[in-house]
């Protein structure tokens, strides 16, 4: 058993069909999301701070795994857009073009720490008017970096996609297992 320091609905479904054993437990750490020209080393280190967050509050010792998954588009970091004129400004920027989804993953295990970051490479056709009018009268587009998720109607313009398609939908699952077993952690 371990705990998934995250309050992400489409985490907890990725990990629970992929026949994980754990429980969660959101982290109260704050995303900062600054610039920087190392998109990794942050994701990376705000997964750690969101898994020590939850870690020292813990007293069963449980491992604890953080992540923080952020959409990176021409230098622009996009986070989760916070109303519809940020939305549509991040889906107009992704449209037309590849950007990258960058996922940092942290374990805190009373052994030690260890990160990993998983970049996957997404390419986008222009949003039709149409589509993205209607899609931004909905709330699909809400909590989501980059205001989309591929498994929605997003992947209508999704042209392409290299590396991992569950690290687009908000945590690389290979990638967990291979960390959380590499540390003697079961699935």
């Amino acid at each position: 058993m371990w705990v998934l320091a995250s309050a992400s609905p489409r985490r907890r479904e990725l990990l629970t069909r992929a026949g994980a054993h754990f429980i969660t437990d959101p982290s109260g750490y704050e995303e900062t999301n600054e610039a920087t020209a190392d998109i990794a080393e942050l994701v990376r280190r705000q997964a750690l701070a969101k898994a020590r967050d939850v870690a020292r509050r813990r007293k069963d010792g449980l491992p604890v795994l953080g992540a923080d998954t952020l959409v990176v588009c021409a230098g622009e970091i996009l986070g989760k857009p916070q109303d519809r004129a940020a939305a549509e400004h991040m889906l107009r920027l992704l449209g037309g073009g590849t950007h990258e989804v960058q996922t940092g993953l942290a374990l805190v295990t009373a052994a030690g720490e260890c990160t990993h970051a998983e970049r996957t490479l997404v390419t986008m056709a222009e949003w039709p008017q149409e589509l993205l009018a209607a899609y931004l009268a909905g709330t699909e587009w809400t909590d989501k970096a980059g205001a989309y998720a591929i498994q929605g109607t997003a992947v209508l313009v999704v042209s392409g996609i290299c590396g991992s398609y569950t690290n687009v939908v908000g945590l690389p699952v290979h990638a967990v297992w291979r960390l959380l077993t590499g540390q003697g952690v079961t699935w």
